[in-house]
């Protein structure tokens, strides 16, 4: 299979590289492997890397897109944040799911996880919560 044909309408070459001969190495186990994603090319490109790896050692990937809180103020005060927080994370799940049910779940098994908070601390504690390996 030519792994440089984009995928339809995502702009992600084709992720599915034939598994390594013999299967994955011996030691190494990685069931649950979260792929952190922000819609941007690097994001797409850490899908690249995420499938291949999941199909080759029989996995799973996580997901994740990580909202950042924003405390937006006006000159008459700040907005309706528990509106605009809701349509964040409606917008996020959606697209998430989209990028999952479009790219990723035709290949392997994928969960979604939409939350919000600082990338760098949410990406550690997800991974610690998901027990990923």
């Amino acid at each position: 299979m030519n792994t440089d044909l984009p995928l339809p309408n995502t702009g992600i070459s084709n992720p599915t590289p034939a598994p390594a001969p013999g299967g994955p190495p011996t030691g190494i186990h990685l069931q649950r492997i979260l792929v952190p994603v922000d819609f941007s090319d690097c994001g797409r490109k850490a899908l690249q890397y995420g499938i291949p790896l999941a199909r080759q050692y029989g996995g799973k990937l996580i997901l994740l897109y990580v909202i950042q809180e924003p405390y937006p103020v006006t000159e008459f005060g700040g907005l309706a944040l528990a509106q605009m927080e809701a349509d964040l994370s409606a917008n996020a799940v959606a697209e998430l799911d989209k990028l999952a049910n479009q790219v990723v779940r035709p290949l392997i098994a994928a969960d979604t996880r939409v939350v919000f908070g600082s990338p760098e601390t949410q990406i550690v504690d997800i991974a610690r919560e998901e027990a990923v390996t």
